[in-house]
């Protein structure tokens, strides 16, 4: 993650100033990746990657590492397709892991309880280009918009609890989705606006020097 918070000594979680803002932590990013490549030359360690990083702290990261990253995690569904981090990362043979690939459509409920924060999301099961495309392919909502990121070589990790849902989230490699579907599926995408977990429910965390992501104006 490439920013940090101090922890609070009395109880887990992070320590947090009086009007609930986070107390944040300086974060070298070279500094902690130094202790992680001497894991892997301990074989304590297979492979190291980072989770959540822009192209600026990426490519910074990679030109100084020794054992290159492996993998970026980042948010990734048919709203936000982060279209030049899949460049970059491409250019500098490092995997792409896509979470929140369906959206993740029960997340304000999360938000909700644990935060006290909701935000806009965008509802990518029922958007009628989705529906349309399940009747096409006789395919779920879910098998769609995993299929799509799969065909861009995205690996995928979608949740769920559902067996039923888990077995079928398996079931996409047994067809393709046409060229002019890939390219409808790509029209939903809405940018750096289509991104869900931004990590606002932090209070203060966009003050980090770290914090990866562009504000909404509406949110600061």
């Amino acid at each position: 993650m490439p920013f940090t918070f101090k922890s609070n000594a009395e109880r887990i979680g992070p320590l947090k100033e009086p009007d609930g803002s986070l107390v944040k932590a300086a974060t070298d990013h070279v500094q902690i990746w130094r202790k992680l490549e001497e894991l892997v030359k301990l074989n304590k360690l297979k492979s190291i990657g980072v989770s959540n990083f822009n192209a600026d702290q990426l490519k910074r990261l990679y030109e100084l590492a020794e054992i290159k990253p492996a993998v970026n995690q980042i948010e990734l569904h048919a709203a936000c397709q982060q279209d030049e981090m899949q460049v970059l990362c491409k250019e500098l043979g490092i995997y792409i892991t896509g979470y929140s690939p369906l959206g993740s459509p029960g997340v304000n409920t999360h938000f909700q309880n644990k935060y006290g924060f909701t935000k806009d999301i965008p509802n990518l099961i029922s958007h009628p280009i989705v529906e349309d495309l399940t009747k096409k392919y006789n395919r779920t909502p879910a098998q769609i918009l995993l299929r799509f990121l799969v065909q861009m070589d995205v690996t995928v990790i979608p949740k769920s609890s559902n067996p039923t849902r888990i077995k079928e989230n398996f079931q996409i490699f047994d067809f393709l989705l046409l060229p002019e579907d890939v390219e409808q599926l790509k029209s939903i995408d809405q940018g750096e606006s289509g991104r869900i977990l931004d990590f606002l429910f932090f209070k203060g965390v966009e003050n980090h020097t770290e914090y990866p992501f562009t504000v909404p104006k509406s949110s600061g």
